[in-house]
């Protein structure tokens, strides 16, 4: 049996409207003010408008004219507000971006599962439901704990988690093509659970579309390249060869400053001289990363090199 993040995001996305300027804690169990949706004030309108109506059928009614014009002006608001919400809802629930939804899912989820959340050397677990803010190139922006169960640090950890994931790509598709009001960001309501569960390692994503592990906000010092490996005569013919002299790489950088793995993420259109990269760039040495605590850490890190500034 082993452990894995099972993570489930609601379709019925919730889009602020942007009334009041509320920050979102980012820290566990913190309860913030919420800012009120397109659904909360068609609720409160229909609530006035019902009122007003009411106001103009009673006998002892008196400025009925302003009322109507104050109900009039009302239920052409509702209107419009009606017509945004029906524009978001077929934004949400086209092919597009319930795929792209699925993609954000998937790779939350592999995070998740390969870094698990620990408390003195053993696994921690509990669930909860948070909201997720991504902006329209899905950059995570900020996130919001809404429930939690089981041991309270899973859902910082599940912040970090959803950080390293981060970004998720450009929507595939915008609210204005649906008619909607065009959004700079998107909440996004997420239920997940850290468990016991089969996982079969066959489910997990390939390293070069993993997370990168820790997100730099949580490190003191990111991983800092050192000492580069020398090339083989066989590599040196290769480098000469090339049409394209740059590859981007993701690498592994162990605590002790080695390289642990290193994997291509962006080709040189070459599929020999991409092999003789991630060789020698196992060689490479690095300053590790470090946690603010000054202590040392495996990390992730992706680099673009400039192959003529390898060669030796």
């Amino acid at each position: 049996m082993s452990s894995r993040l099972r993570y489930r995001y609601t379709v019925a996305i919730s889009v602020s409207l942007g009334l009041a300027s509320v920050a979102m804690s980012q820290s566990s169990g913190a309860h913030t003010q919420a800012r009120p949706t397109y659904q909360s004030e068609i609720l409160r309108m229909e609530q006035e408008a019902e009122s007003l109506r009411k106001s103009i059928e009673a006998p002892s009614a008196l400025d009925k004219e302003v009322t109507r014009k104050r109900l009039t002006s009302l239920e052409e608001k509702l209107k419009v507000y009606r017509h945004e919400v029906d524009a978001r809802d077929k934004w949400r629930a086209s092919t597009e971006m319930q795929n792209y939804m699925k993609k954000l899912q998937s790779r939350i989820e592999d995070c998740g599962t390969r870094h698990f959340p620990y408390r003195d050397g053993r696994r921690i677990y509990g669930g909860g439901v948070i909201a997720i803010e991504i902006d329209r190139q899905g950059n995570f922006q900020r996130v919001e704990t809404i429930e939690l169960s089981g041991d309270h640090r899973v859902s910082s950890h599940l912040i970090s988690v959803v950080k390293a994931s981060a970004p998720f790509g450009p929507w595939p598709v915008t609210p204005e093509s649906f008619g909607a009001i065009p959004l700079k960001t998107s909440k996004i309501s997420q239920t997940f659970q850290f468990k016991r569960d089969d996982f079969p390692s066959s489910n997990m994503l390939p390293i070069a579309e993993s997370c990168m592990w820790p997100p730099v906000d949580d490190l003191g010092r990111r991983a800092k390249l050192v000492t580069k490996h020398p090339l083989s005569s066989s590599e040196k013919n290769l480098w000469r060869t090339a049409s394209e002299k740059k590859a981007r790489l993701r690498v592994k950088v162990l605590r002790d400053g080695r390289v642990g793995a290193a994997v291509i993420v962006a080709s040189s259109g070459n599929p020999e001289l991409d092999a003789a990269l991630e060789r020698v760039a196992i060689g490479f040495r690095y300053e590790p990363a470090q946690w603010r605590d000054g202590r040392a850490t495996d990390s992730w890190i992706e680099e673009l090199f400039e192959l003529d500034e390898i060669k030796q």
